[in-house]
């Protein structure tokens, strides 16, 4: 995995293998080879705070890869769709770490996800604007699927079809396992509830914008103009009629 310095070590906080003394990816790798991995990701999202969890499997199921990771961003940024797009990003930099270790110059994963306007991002022929919400973490995702030596296939999951009153058994493979990791994605928000991950520059922004101290995912002008402004603003009328600074928000 990156190391806990790297700028991209926030998607993978947290991968494991469901068998203890594990291959170290050795059967997903062989899978990933083949052109037959699978992987899904699901985020979850609660009071401002997001997570993600996300697996990848070869052909037997005690030796899947997973993961979760807590979405990064202000508060304000947060969303369902953040934390899809958390749950890409932690997918692809653990296929990343496991082309590595294992010196894999080709294959192909085939990776699901329940957001489908996530995945029409990704993909799209023409980069997002810096202007348009997540460019951060849509850029991301586009960045690390070109620099993987695989050909990654993104594939759209319906989502909670064990709320629409689906037997589980009656499910496909995909289904279940995108139950599975909003099962899991939901654990590590508990777990974390308290302790959510702060915004910050991703690995593959070129250019991140960070105004007085805070992290934007995007171009957001009134904002900006906001955190450099409103201040000055605030503390040149305080002072020339003589209001006090914690009155001035209750001035019309």
């Amino acid at each position: 995995m990156p190391n806990t310095a790297s700028p991209s070590h926030w998607a993978v906080e947290e991968v494991t293998q469901k068998t203890k003394g594990s291959d170290n990816g050795a059967n997903v790798a062989a899978a990933i080879q083949e052109k037959t991995a699978r992987a899904v990701c699901d985020g979850s999202y609660k009071d401002g705070h997001g997570t993600a969890g996300f697996c990848i499997h070869g052909d037997n199921p005690l030796l899947q890869v997973e993961g979760c990771n807590r979405t990064p961003g202000r508060r304000e940024d947060q969303s369902a769709y953040r934390s899809e797009l958390g749950g890409v990003v932690g997918t692809l930099l653990t296929l990343q770490s496991l082309c590595s270790v294992h010196k894999i110059t080709t294959g192909a994963v085939e990776l699901g996800l329940d957001c489908e306007s996530a995945i029409k991002k990704i993909i799209a022929h023409y980069p997002p604007k810096v202007k348009d919400c997540h460019h951060d973490m849509i850029t991301e995702c586009r960045r690390l699927i070109n620099e993987l030596p695989i050909q990654v296939k993104l594939r759209w999951i319906e989502s909670h079809q064990d709320e629409k009153g689906r037997p589980l058994h009656r499910l496909d493979w995909w289904a279940r396992q995108n139950i599975r990791m909003d099962q899991k994605a939901k654990r590590y928000w508990k777990k974390h509830k308290r302790n959510p991950r702060q915004a910050q520059a991703l690995a593959h922004e070129m250019f991140p914008i960070t105004i007085r101290g805070t992290k934007l995912s995007h171009l957001d002008k009134e904002l900006a103009y906001e955190l450099i402004c409103t201040q000055k603003i605030k503390r040149y009328w305080c002072k020339k009629d003589s209001i006090p600074i914690e009155r001035y928000d209750d001035i019309n």
